[in-house]
């Protein structure tokens, strides 16, 4: 069912239709509001930091790709990541031991807003470029 519009917004008290999906870990929603499509998604991964930043560049370029070549205009597609690490300090004597853990756990936040593909075609696109790149 379409959200029902009333000159170009949506009607008060309705809100649009969220379009949900997952893969390779993230939590897609998406939906179309004022002639875009908006996409959004979570997270939570578990490895070497700048191989997991690699992957969301690579992730979110190929979605940048995919949404060019549909003839979509891209208003932006970002992440925000938050990074975890773990460091264990112990004085067993007199000298302070240093002891940090491999990897890290890293909080994902990405999202899209385009013009000119679908609310469905974007959560396909972006849910397929993530698995891509993470999966």
């Amino acid at each position: 069912m379409s959200p029902k519009m009333i000159g170009g917004k949506y009607a008060r008290n309705e809100e649009p239709a969220v379009l949900r999906s997952e893969a390779a870990g993230f939590a897609w929603e998406c939906y179309a509001q004022e002639g875009a499509a908006v996409s959004s998604a979570k997270s939570s991964r578990r490895g070497e930091e700048a191989e997991l930043r690699n992957r969301l560049r690579l992730a979110m370029e190929e979605l940048g790709r995919a949404v060019n070549a549909e003839g979509g205009v891209i208003g932006h597609i970002k992440a925000a990541v938050d990074v975890h690490t773990l460091t264990a300090y112990s004085l067993p004597w007199d000298t302070v031991n240093e002891t940090r853990a491999e990897g890290c756990d890293m909080e994902i936040d990405a999202a899209a807003i385009v013009y000119g593909v679908s609310a469905e075609r974007l959560l396909e696109m972006a849910r397929d470029c993530f698995a891509k790149a993470f999966g």
